[in-house]
């Protein structure tokens, strides 16, 4: 490989940092919040969710199957911290195709695994999903879930 060819290598690949560096600079509020939350709630971290929902803030999975208690609609942050721990998760990951705000709503769109503790192993529900995430006053007051449960 050439100087000049490894040059414009290195100029390309520093432009690239630089412009996702400068991408993530230019995250609104509301979309650093549900990004926080979003990753609290992947990681099963309920303190930290419990900081970032509103005590008012409601959770509904209108998509959820009637076998599995669906749909879901839980008012208050209490309600869905209580319901939330009884699922027995070990971890959400997600994988984000298309993240976007507008009006304070975060829509995130892609794929999630949630593991589940089973037998001594894990077991993995993978499925296409959509959350939307609404932010008001520096605080998550909604988290709307649609999930591909059919495809699962």
């Amino acid at each position: 490989m050439s100087s000049g060819m490894l040059k414009a290598l290195l100029a390309c690949a520093t432009a690239v940092v630089l412009s996702a560096s400068a991408c993530a600079g230019e995250l609104s509020a509301a979309e650093r919040l549900a990004r926080d939350y979003l990753a609290a709630y992947s990681a099963i971290d309920t303190a930290a969710m419990e900081r970032l929902l509103a005590p008012g803030a409601v959770f509904a999975d209108q998509t959820a199957r009637p076998d599995d208690g669906g749909p879901i609609v839980l008012n208050g942050r209490d309600a869905f911290l209580k319901q939330f721990k009884t699922y027995g998760l070990r971890r959400l990951d997600y994988e984000l195709a298309d993240v976007f705000e507008s009006n304070g709503r975060v829509v995130f769109i892609g794929r999630v695994n949630a593991y589940y503790p089973r037998d001594g192993s894990e077991l993995r529900f993978r499925s296409r999903i959509v959350t939307v995430v609404t932010v008001e006053a520096g605080q998550v007051v909604r988290d709307e879930d649609y999930a591909d449960y059919a495809n699962a």
